[in-house]
């Protein structure tokens, strides 16, 4: 009885010696199945408000800009404004000296006069000549059909008639060009002598001003630029890649350099043809915007730096994934990877749609909506349809 009882007391102590032993041994065997299951990361499918944006930087200028010349050469004698003053249409910035065109004025007035004179005389004296002359051969058309005068007589008046016609003629057109180009020299002198008055053509702020008393100016020659401040755009330039995306009237957000606050835009003007530009890394081929700021402010100067938040499109109620989400097969292909309740692998073809900063449109090729569903980020040519996957949040979740 005793040896019996110490054989059950030795088998219980092998058995209780046995069971750690075993479940260690269960457990590594399952933590090696375990190892061998892939860990992916995951991100949950959502559906939401979606914005595309191109984000870009460019230079403040005056919406309204003119930039004066010069239309006479001379001497300038007075500047009646400085950069920054505000200038109203009409005003005179500024004059220069006149007396010798004055002068000129009043020569070629006489010029003129002493033209109209001369030519007047010459050509009542030609009129005169031809007068006589058309007398003369008429009297002689008389007596030529009486016979009192011979056929020579006749021709010789004739003739004198003719020519002396042709003078007048030759003295009218001749006169009337002589006056015209006096008239033309006056013309011009009077004109440069009112152009000796530099005045504004418009309203706005002066700036770049090139003139000063006792400074010389040519024809055509830059003096100042009017700006008008009250409004502003930007001006930039678009990649190739991107300038599809942008179509004139989209909104614009725009910010000042090291300022959070921002400002109501939208696209003015996309330009009709392209440039190519060098860069830090060598060239690209860009299109100039230019953005309309159509909000009032005094946040912004000319020639200061703003940067540009452009609006390319917005969807409302669609779904969402991240850009790492999307895998592109060999054949161009793309699909996301999502995972069962049984933590296996579903390979979903998908359309790409709107893109936004982080997030991008799904739109399923099987019109299946797999909203709050996950999907592998980063996926790699390795995952199958039917592969047994680990999400490496859950796992964390476990551990917790």
């Amino acid at each position: 009885m005793k040896k019996k009882r110490g054989k059950k007391f030795w088998a219980v102590v092998g058995i209780l010696i046995l069971i750690p032993f075993i479940g260690f041994i269960l457990s590594q065997s399952a933590k090696q199945r375990v190892a061998g299951i892939p860990l992916v990361e995951t991100s949950v499918i959502e559906r939401g408000t979606l914005s595309s944006n191109i984000y870009t930087s460019g230079t403040i200028r005056a919406k309204n800009s003119i930039s004066v010349l010069s239309d006479i050469s001379g001497r300038i004698s007075e500047v009646n404004f400085k950069d920054g003053d505000i200038l109203s249409e009409g005003d005179v910035v500024a004059s220069l000296e006149t007396d010798e065109l004055y002068y000129a004025v009043k020569e070629a007035e006489l010029n003129l006069d002493l033209t109209k004179r001369r030519e007047s005389a010459e050509l009542a004296s030609a009129k005169r000549a031809y007068e006589e002359a058309e007398e003369s051969f008429e009297r002689n058309s008389v007596l030529y059909s009486e016979g009192a005068v011979s056929k020579s007589q006749y021709d010789e008046s004739r003739r004198l008639f003719l020519d002396l016609r042709d003078e007048v003629e030759k003295v009218e057109e001749v006169s009337g060009k002589q006056i015209e180009l006096e008239t033309l020299r006056l013309e011009k002198l009077r004109a440069d002598l009112e152009k000796s008055k530099i005045i504004s053509p418009a309203g706005g702020t002066i700036t770049n001003m090139q003139m000063e008393a006792g400074g010389f100016v040519t024809l055509n020659q830059p003096l100042f630029t009017i700006q008008d401040f009250d409004e502003l755009e930007v001006l930039t330039q678009i990649s190739e890649y991107d300038i599809s995306s942008l179509k004139t009237g989209q909104k614009v957000l725009v910010r000042s350099q090291g300022r959070e606050e921002a400002f109501d835009g939208r696209v003015a003007s996309i330009a009709p043809d392209a440039k190519v530009v060098s860069n830090g890394q060598g060239s690209e081929t860009v299109v100039e915007v230019v953005v309309e700021i159509i909000e009032p402010t005094d946040a912004f100067k000319p020639n200061f730096s703003a940067e540009l938040q452009i609006l390319t499109g917005s969807l409302d109620d669609v779904l969402l994934v991240p850009y790492e989400a999307v895998y592109t097969k060999k054949g161009g292909e793309k699909v996301v990877f999502m995972i069962s309740d049984e933590s296996t692998i579903i390979e979903m073809p998908i359309k790409p749609g709107l893109e936004g900063d982080l997030l991008m449109e799904l739109i399923p090729l099987d019109r299946s909506d797999p909203e709050d569903g996950k999907v592998v980020l980063n996926p790699t040519e390795n995952l199958k349809n039917g592969m047994l996957v680990r999400a490496k949040e859950t796992e964390e979740e476990e551990k917790q």
